[in-house]
């Protein structure tokens, strides 16, 4: 059957419309946080140790020791205790580096895991889990996923499909809006498109959503330039009146991963 396509936003974007039996098997997403073990507990005790050894030998205000046990509560997956550990840091050293880094990688990972798929054209790709076809738009192979903090340097060209799936690693409901931007700064809401019904948005402990196979959208660049995908996750429920706040940058009581994606003209 031919793919059915959506309308086209202002930035040049074509919301493509998946079909749910042509969507390949979807590769695997991270899962959610495991509870922590005896041997878990026990080795993040010894860092802990280790950790405030390091501070009572350092000089007061030296990062080092913070960078040590981040890297250990990393290991176990321990989102929460990072981010106050980072928060704390960052008051007192500002945005360096290593900082910026870490905090990255919480982000993305905690409480709603982000990562993006791409669907390339390649008309060779007939057989296997990667390949298929969409209609009279010919035939693709999907890699990833991949953390969306990588988009940035991924080279992705006109006549490409954009997507993401979101993991609920934490063991609270979420709520998750995906808000394209297009080099102007115009915005458009491509998730949830029932934006009155609450339980578009839900994301369970545990869940997983992948955007193409569940939701049935990919993003397809028509023009080069500069893209942003925003992913705005909250405790509550956005209302209808809450669009406009959306589309300027999200609430105040929200959290949002952003990522922005380089197009480049696809070569004929």
């Amino acid at each position: 059957l031919p793919l059915p396509r959506g309308q086209i936003a202002r930035g040049g974007v074509s919301v493509v419309r998946g079909l749910f039996d042509e969507s390949p098997e979807a590769a695997p997403v991270p899962q959610p946080v495991r509870a922590l073990g005896d041997a878990d507990r026990a080795e993040l005790a010894s860092a802990r140790a280790v950790y405030e050894d390091l501070r009572r030998q350092s000089p007061v205000g030296d990062p080092l020791p913070d960078l040590y046990y981040l890297s250990a509560l990393a290991r176990h997956e321990q989102f929460g205790e990072m981010g106050r550990i980072i928060d704390r840091l960052r008051r007192i050293h500002g945005d360096i580096p290593a900082l910026e880094k870490w905090d990255v990688w919480v982000r993305e990972n905690y409480p709603v895991r982000v990562s993006f798929f791409m669907l390339e054209p390649d008309d060779a790709c007939r057989q296997g889990p990667a390949c298929f076809g969409l209609g009279d738009m010919g035939y693709f192979k999907k890699s990833g996923p991949c953390p969306v903090s990588e988009l940035p340097q991924r080279d992705i060209r006109t006549g490409d499909i954009l997507t993401l799936a979101l993991a609920n690693t934490s063991n609270t409901v979420y709520y998750a809006y995906i808000v394209n931007v297009d080099p102007s700064g115009n915005a458009d809401i491509l998730f949830p498109e029932s934006f009155g019904d609450p339980y578009a948005a839900r994301l369970a402990p545990g869940k997983v959503l992948d955007l193409f196979r569940d939701a049935g959208i990919g993003l397809m660049p028509a023009e080069p330039g500069r893209e942003t995908i925003r992913v705005h996750l909250g405790a509550e429920p956005l209302k209808k009146p809450d669009r406009k706040r959306l589309k300027a940058g999200g609430t105040d009581d929200m959290t949002t991963i952003e990522a922005r994606a380089r197009i480049s003209k696809r070569k004929s």
